[in-house]
């Protein structure tokens, strides 16, 4: 639970709010909350005599290849991991931990249905996040485990206008394959891999509308955008728009994500080795999100009528 101090009420009425964000440090006091947060959720694993840390001690020593994870030995592996949050410099591997915890945590608990990584642990850490202008946000579904993802933040409203309802539909029955492929981008971006990330995009994009097309039966011939988009148009999906309106939209969406894809990442490059622009990547993924939602919200109104 975060407390609102008066020193943090004090902050927010002078503005002091971090205007950037941050992505490869974390400072010692959001280390230290971390472990505080972490020490809570392994209290409770404790009272139902389950060993979630000690998994995830035993997963991080593996993927790593070492047989300890910081430089103390002889210490529990609750400790271990504290002390992994507090020293280790690589902040994805620090992500790693917390994501791990969540991860575990959440398959012992799902039987139970007790949700307290959707309840306390992950509000807590993404205002955490926030305050102090780490550049990540931990997405959580309770119903879905694999929709559990730490996702980079490049804005705070895009992140909450766009992306996220992009997760909430994906979330449901029948976006199956669109919501792997769209949380495999955001995964790709947050390493780094660009291209990766705007492949994927296009994949979640060509997904959402194979699964409407496949819900309506709609002929579709390759699967590839522009096929899709020609299914999608025919079969009424935006019931009110004009032919001309129809045809600025086809436009409109086969040049947007197909041509970053097809231009930037999705071919062979040739004598000249290609790179990928973060910005653009971010776009691509914004872009993803915001058509995911217009799609999908647009088939909901047509099966309204």
């Amino acid at each position: 639970m975060v407390l609102d101090l008066f020193s943090r009420r004090q902050k927010r009425l002078r503005g002091e709010v971090p205007d950037t964000y941050s992505y490869d440090e974390l400072s010692q006091k959001l280390r230290t909350q971390i472990v505080h947060a972490l020490k809570d959720l392994f209290d409770v694993c404790i009272e139902r005599e389950w060993d979630v840390p000690g998994d995830v001690v035993h997963a991080l020593r593996r993927e790593y290849g070492v047989f300890n994870l910081g430089s103390r030995h002889g210490v529990t592996s609750r400790g271990e991991l504290a002390m992994f949050v507090v020293e280790e410099p690589d902040v994805e591997k620090v992500l790693d931990a917390i994501d791990l915890s969540i991860r575990f945590f959440s398959v012992r608990s799902k039987p139970y249905h007790y949700d307290y990584i959707g309840d306390k642990l992950i509000p807590e850490l993404n205002a955490r996040f926030q305050e102090d202008g780490f550049g990540y946000r931990i997405e959580h579904n309770s119903v879905t485990e694999d929709m559990t993802r730490v996702i980079r933040v490049d804005s705070e409203w895009i992140h909450a206008e766009i992306v996220k309802p992009a997760l909430v539909i994906l979330s449901q029955r029948g976006y199956e394959g669109a919501r792997d492929e769209f949380l495999k981008a955001h995964e790709r971006y947050r390493h780094g891999d660009y291209k990766a990330a705007v492949v994927d995009c296009n994949k979640a994009f060509e997904s959402v509308m194979k699964s409407i097309c496949d819900a309506e039966e709609w002929k579709y011939d390759r699967g590839n955008s522009k096929d899709l988009i020609e299914a999608c148009l025919n079969g009424g999906i935006f019931l009110n728009l004009q032919q001309s309106q129809l045809a600025s939209l086809r436009t409109l969406l086969e040049s947007g994500l197909p041509t970053i894809r097809n231009r930037m990442a999705g071919h062979g490059q040739g004598v000249t080795p290609t790179s990928m622009p973060r910005h653009l990547a971010a776009y691509a993924l914004h872009m993803a999100a915001s058509t995911i939602v217009f799609l999908a919200e647009a088939h909901e109104e047509m099966r309204k009528n």
